[in-house]
């Protein structure tokens, strides 16, 4: 069981070349784009190279490939496939990602803050009142009223706008995001018949394979999931957490890079 655990964190922590990607559940996200060609997965890439793709042993795609699965967003942004709409329309909460001093030296204010949004997962850069200094991670009021360490919201920013400390805190904010809102990310496991066109919306998920679909949907016939501790148990899907997490920062890099 560790050696399982340890092959699909490893697969889960690779960070690199988002842009190239293709999806396959099967595979794990990672089928790159190779001489030109996209939209395939590893296995099928062997007869493209055999020699290369020789490990993996078969010609066929996998039983998970999907051949556009980023053609609509599932969580970022107020356009995306929600499954409950939150009620209010702009952000109220924001984790920072990375705290940046003299930003704007000509201006009164000097200090900004790189975050992201909670509901809707908006990039944004903010500023603090007077001196504060948020901490890494922390959850930060920014919606109505009166707000204790932010002052304002400056702009949304992209992708390419984030610093490198601030890329490389986003995919564990947005596991943490997740685990924070998980009566709500629950609710994709507690209702697997959701479907995007003809393809069941959990297989848009990273390393969610048909046979880990069917057993969601068995455990979920007996009784709803009532945490992620509780889905892992009973299904044997390791990191519900951080494939959602996963899901969300691909969007973020491909609609909003």
């Amino acid at each position: 069981m560790g050696s399982k655990v340890e092959g699909k964190e490893k697969v889960l922590s690779k960070r690199h070349g988002v842009h190239e990607e293709c999806f396959c559940s099967d595979c794990g996200w990672f089928s790159y784009e190779y001489r030109g060609l996209r939209n395939w997965c590893r296995k099928w890439m062997k007869e493209v190279n055999p020699r290369r793709w020789a490990k993996y042993g078969t010609t066929t795609k996998c039983d998970g490939f999907i051949r556009n699965p980023m053609k609509r967003t599932l969580f970022v942004g107020q356009n995306a496939l929600l499954l409950v709409q939150p009620t209010q329309k702009k952000e109220r909460y924001a984790w920072v990602l990375d705290y940046i001093p003299n930003k704007y030296p000509e201006r009164k204010r000097k200090h900004v803050v790189q975050a992201v949004g909670e509901d809707y997962f908006t990039l944004m850069e903010l500023t603090p009142k007077g001196d504060n200094i948020p901490r890494e991670y922390e959850r930060v009021y920014i919606g109505e009223g009166r707000r204790d360490i932010i002052d304002h919201v400056n702009r949304r920013l992209r992708y390419e706008d984030l610093t490198d400390t601030a890329r490389e805190r986003l995919p564990y904010a947005l596991e943490k995001i997740v685990k924070q809102r998980e009566g709500f990310f629950l609710t994709l496991f507690n209702d697997p018949d959701r479907h995007v066109g003809k393809m069941p919306i959990l297989m848009l998920l990273p390393l969610v394979k048909g046979k880990d679909l069917e057993k969601i949907n068995n455990e979920r016939r007996r009784e709803k999931f009532k945490s992620f501790e509780d889905l892992e148990r009973r299904t044997g899907l390791l990191f519900p957490e951080r494939a959602i997490a996963r899901r969300i920062e691909e969007e973020l890099i491909r609609y909003y890079g």
